[in-house]
């Protein structure tokens, strides 16, 4: 299994070239818009406890595959004793409150969930993006990303070295039949070991 955290990017020895610029374009199929769907391998089936408690990432997705409300992110304090959750649904979100902190490997968010809450809406779940990060990465042509992770946006982040591959990638995404929006591609420009 792939594991991930927030952004895998090879930049140890690495420096940008002086002139490259970093810009994230957003995969809009040409095609036209395929609406919310998952991928047909769903890898966030397979997560056990044991991996919950060892990985905080896997304790996300195991979160967001287990209980109600199609838990992403959070919680993320904002000040005083305000956290922040990201959801995709927000009608059970009491349950997932209660829920959260028994969750595996989510035991330390009990002290921060006692606070006030803020629910933030998203379009995809961790367990969700998790599914379609490792349905793409093993898909795609090897050497063409630079990098991945999941953006501060809930989206999936793709990193390629320069704009030519650009059209590359996104036609690649359409032959896997990702959805709109799902993924930000990020130039990042030429990448030099030092």
């Amino acid at each position: 299994m792939i594991r991930w955290l927030v952004l895998v990017f090879v930049v140890a020895a690495c420096r940008h070239a002086a002139r490259a610029e970093s810009s994230i374009i957003s995969y809009v199929p040409a095609a036209g818009c395929r609406a919310r769907a998952l991928p047909a391998e769903r890898v966030s089936d397979t997560i056990s406890v044991a991996a919950a408690l060892r990985d905080r990432e896997m304790a996300l997705v195991y979160a967001a595959r287990h209980l109600p409300g199609g838990f992403t992110a959070g919680p993320i304090e904002m000040g005083g004793r305000t956290v922040r959750l990201f959801l995709r649904d927000s009608i059970p979100a009491p349950a997932l409150i209660a829920q959260l902190p028994t969750s595996p490997g989510l035991a330390h968010l009990r002290p921060q969930l006692a606070g006030s809450i803020e629910l933030r809406a998203t379009e995809w779940d961790r367990a969700e993006l998790h599914d379609w990060m490792h349905y793409i990465t093993t898909r795609l042509e090897p050497t063409l990303l630079r990098g991945w992770g999941i953006s501060l946006r809930h989206r999936l982040s793709l990193g390629v070295s320069d704009r030519g591959d650009v059209p590359k990638l996104q036609a690649q995404l359409a032959r896997l039949g990702v959805p709109c929006r799902l993924v930000e591609i990020t130039v990042f420009g030429p990448v030099h070991i030092a």
